[in-house]
């Protein structure tokens, strides 16, 4: 052997390995496993939000994954919602082994009790602090009795950055996101090391084992780059660091522990060499062609059959069902040049403003009509549709929200709340919240329509749609929640409803109204109002040609998002009908 590289089989070179061949050829070989999982293994998840897709993917394969009773939305086998952190899976672990106690962590609102624990679990809260407590000690019952008969316990490591109280105490959010007050005094931004990491995440390796000494576990990384840092890093670097760090650990723990493998669901997403075809437009969310092939390569790593999984593979990714995402890939031009003209000049008023409008370009075309009907208002744009309908927003309750789109998104937001404020002091000035948030038509249906082909759902059932938007849609609800805590009232207006206009966009159209009428569900289980266009027009004489927007995209492409004037026109003059007494807008 003249040098040790000679007679490496293909797998060790990148140009063998990966430059030379499609990513679809190499299942099979990427991974090995280092234990069995087979359908009969008993199996249990947990972890950050890409997690969620390991348990669905066993469930729909038909493996013995336990799935948590008491929390059937999430796709975790632990009822505590995402887990992003070693340090948040050492504390629960900790809690189940009874050396420590967090009955004193919990926050009370309007006779409310919340878990800051599992704020995503139940938002509405719990009627007392018995039956919040009540309802942990189960889930907490649940996790242990569920580790105690696994045979694998998979365990996704999502984030390095997170929030502490300074007693020690870990929270899945920074309190005041979700639930709960932010108080700076108490509440620490941390940002664990790799020593940390690894230490924290061999802690509760140990906790595990002390429940079940014969548990094997499969540690990943989520590919999912952080929605925001609170480091002082720019949040590309903040992204690398978090998972470099994430990588490095469940690296060394699989190299030291004979129990313990590593599956590279990170490197087959970001270092695919067409990954942008894995992603969301905003380069963030894996979307379902991105789990499916992750999901592939586990699936053919099983398999004893791995030539075959091979072999029909790409074909299979690529026809999966999804709405064509061509038909949205223009609007975001459209968007910017609305966003640029609604904050082009400072809105001076000379009289309280009837309405508050919050939401994406859909209110800016709103606020046209309503400065021709010369109509006092504020707000508009206060991010793209694309940013909003994937969840690049923090509900807060002081600001009501926080706006993750830019540093210009928030100080936009932080002006326009500051006036909402200014006018709330008295009740005959407090201005109505008009609003889009959860419809965002470009995100929204491309979501839905992916989600029910990858759950196999040919006929849609009421409850598996308020799941979807329980899931998905989490984030506005509590949004919509803070409006009304906060005394507004606020009214829903959904986006125009054009889709049948176009060839290549008529198979969103029966989705959007499925859409339309479970997220009035929501919206009224809040109290808010609910203007639903598709529903008010079709009873004005039908959906007509001239609602069409007039304009044309630079790419010669028609604008699919927005209306006509004369659409935006119908729009504004059905929201002040139905405010014309209260907010005496006739007078």
């Amino acid at each position: 052997m003249t040098n040790p590289y000679q007679g490496l089989d293909d797998t060790k070179f990148w140009r063998t390995a990966i430059a030379s061949r499609s990513a679809y050829d190499n299942h099979g070989q990427i991974w090995q496993p280092k234990f069995e999982i087979s359908r009969q293994s008993k199996i249990i998840a947990a972890g950050s939000c890409f997690a969620q897709h390991v348990g669905k993917w066993f469930t729909q394969n038909s493996f013995n994954f336990r799935a948590s009773k008491i929390d059937n939305k999430h796709n975790f086998s632990f009822a505590t919602g995402n887990i992003y952190t070693p340090a948040l899976l050492k504390q629960w672990l900790q809690v189940a082994s009874g050396t420590l106690n967090l009955n004193h962590v919990y926050d009370e609102i309007d006779g409310r009790f919340f878990d800051l624990l599992r704020p995503a679990v139940q938002e509405k809260g719990f009627s007392s602090l018995e039956e919040l407590l009540t309802a942990r000690n189960a889930m907490v019952e649940e996790m242990k009795r569920f580790i105690e008969e696994a045979d694998i316990f998979i365990f996704t490591l999502g984030l390095t950055e997170a929030w502490h109280h300074s007693d020690g105490t870990v929270y899945p959010m920074c309190p005041g996101t979700m639930v709960g007050k932010f108080d700076p005094s108490l509440h620490k931004f941390i940002n664990f090391t790799f020593e940390e990491t690894k230490s924290t995440m061999e802690d509760a390796l140990s906790l595990v084992r002390s429940f079940n000494k014969n548990i094997c576990f499969l540690l990943s990384v989520s590919p999912v780059p952080l929605t925001a840092t609170a480091s002082e890093d720019h949040i590309l670097s903040a992204t690398v660091y978090s998972k470099s760090v994430l990588r490095s650990c469940a690296g060394q723990l699989a190299k030291a522990n004979a129990d313990v493998d590593y599956f590279p669901s990170y490197e087959l997403i970001t270092t695919h060499p067409d990954n942008g075809e894995f992603f969301e437009s905003n380069r963030r969310t894996v979307n379902s062609v991105g789990v499916s092939y992750v999901m592939a390569q586990l699936e053919a790593s099983l398999s004893s059959d791995a030539t075959s999984k091979v072999q029909s593979l790409e074909r299979k990714l690529k026809k999966t069902p999804t709405l064509n995402r061509k038909i949205y890939a223009n609007e975001e031009a459209v968007c910017e040049e609305i966003y640029l003209d609604q904050w082009s000049h400072d809105k001076q008023l000379d009289k309280p403003p009837r309405f508050c409008l919050i939401g994406d370009s859909q209110m800016a075309m709103i606020s046209n009509v309503l400065d021709d009907m010369d109509i006092p208002y504020i707000g508009g744009m206060v991010m793209n549709g694309q940013s909003w309908g994937t969840g690049e927003v923090v509900p807060d309750r002081d600001e009501l929200f926080v706006p993750l789109e830019s540093k210009i998104t928030r100080t936009l937001w932080s002006s326009i709340h500051e006036q909402l404020v200014e006018y709330s002091d008295e009740e005959a000035t407090k201005p109505v919240i008009v609003t889009n948030l959860g419809m965002h038509i470009r995100a929204t249906m491309v979501a839905f329509a992916d989600w029910m082909n990858r759950n196999g759902i040919k006929e849609l059932e009421l409850e598996q749609g308020l799941n979807f938007i329980r899931e998905y849609r989490s984030k506005h609800i509590a949004i919509l929640k803070n409006f009304a805590a906060a005394g507004y009232k606020f009214l829903m207006v959904t986006d125009p409803p054009l889709q049948k206009f176009y060839d290549n966009a008529t198979a969103a159209e029966p989705v959007a109204n499925v859409y339309e009428k479970l997220y009035e569900i929501f919206v009224q289980e809040v109290g808010g109002d609910y203007l639903n266009m598709r529903t008010l027009l079709t009873e004005q004489g039908g959906i007509k040609k001239s609602y069409i927007s007039e304009v044309t995209l630079k790419t010669g492409a028609p604008d699919l998002m927005h209306g006509s004037t004369k659409y935006y026109q119908e729009v504004t003059k059905a929201i002040v009908k139905i405010y014309e007494q209260t907010l005496a807008l006739t007078g």
